[in-house]
């Protein structure tokens, strides 16, 4: 971690974006949301996005005929919004005065964490609530976007695709625990998930989030080379259907749900940043006081959620 420590005050303040800048790049390679939401670039106010749906398996070709063209499909498009969100600290006239770099570099730790909060939370949100009926709200406004293209909620037991074919889950039939049995349920209705054309989806499981509550069942179960959990000699299936990747998530406030990962290559939940956690500092000439804010702008959702998976 980068510490924010100078010859002076005024040096100090005078670093201060540089320092932070260097602070927060830090705090992203600790942060949670990065290890399930795909972070990407956006210079647009508003990101509309179309997937491609399945093409049909090749046919054979005939001898001094022309190669069959599949059909291109296009799926359903959605849109998502940018919108700025900021937090900001002004130290006293006071604290100028006094030269209280302590307080102030305490105050700045404070505003740092509040900017990846912002974060976390959202990251969060879409995990705890992403098969809600009515999304959270912040501001009088949704938190996330709860809804695919399809018109169902991001985690459903019957997803569909916009030229018909087969459907897919993303989301257990009941309340599993977290056990072997758990995650062959999860694995089996993930296999089993079909295309627009009724071909396997091909997504694998690729590790688990839990919240802290389900660490130490979630260990015991990807990590007993024998059936965990029992005093039986068996081998533990769930070691050959997921990866031993455990990623704990303090940010849920759910005590039993957790989540499959897969290693599907489209229907990510992303995150769209226009631009990420920019340091500004100004004198606010009414207080006297230093003035100092982190902003950013992002838009975030997911067109068809296929790297995540919810045990209800």
């Amino acid at each position: 971690m980068a510490t924010l420590t100078s010859s002076g005050f005024p040096n100090f303040m005078a670093s201060l974006p540089r320092k932070m800048d260097l602070e927060m790049a830090n705090m992203r390679t600790e942060a949670v949301y990065p290890k399930f939401v795909k972070i990407k670039a956006s210079n647009k106010k508003t990101i509309l996005i179309q997937n491609i749906e399945g093409m049909n398996s090749a046919e054979v070709w005939p001898e001094g005929a022309p190669i069959a063209e599949l059909i291109f499909r296009e799926g359903r498009p959605q849109a998502f919004t940018q919108a700025a969100f900021g937090a900001a600290f002004s130290g006293t006239k006071q604290i100028r005065k006094f030269e209280d770099s302590g307080l102030m570099q305490r105050a700045m730790a404070k505003l740092m964490h509040s900017v990846f909060k912002a974060k976390e939370v959202i990251a969060s949100s879409y995990l705890a609530d992403g098969d809600a009926a009515t999304p959270p709200t912040a501001g009088g406004m949704p938190l996330i976007h709860n809804k695919g293209s399809d018109g169902l909620v991001l985690f459903h037991i019957a997803h569909t695709w916009l030229s018909g074919g087969g459907t897919y889950a993303n989301k257990s039939a009941g309340a599993d625990s977290l056990n072997e049995t758990g995650i062959n349920n999860m694995w089996t209705r993930m296999l089993r998930g079909l295309d627009s054309t009724g071909a396997p989806l091909g997504w694998g499981l690729t590790g688990v989030i839990v919240p802290p509550e389900q660490f130490a069942v979630a260990v015991k179960t990807l990590r007993s080379p024998k059936e965990p959990l029992t005093a039986n000699n068996a081998v533990n299936a769930a070691l050959e259907q997921v990866p031993d990747r455990i990623i704990v998530n303090r940010w849920l406030a759910g005590t039993t749900q957790w989540y499959g990962m897969s290693d599907a290559k489209d229907g990510d939940l992303c995150f769209y940043f226009a631009w990420e956690d920019e340091v500004h500092k100004s004198r606010d000439e009414k207080t006297q006081g230093d003035y100092v804010s982190v902003d950013f702008s992002m838009a975030h959702g997911a067109v068809q959620l296929l790297s995540l998976y919810k045990v209800a």
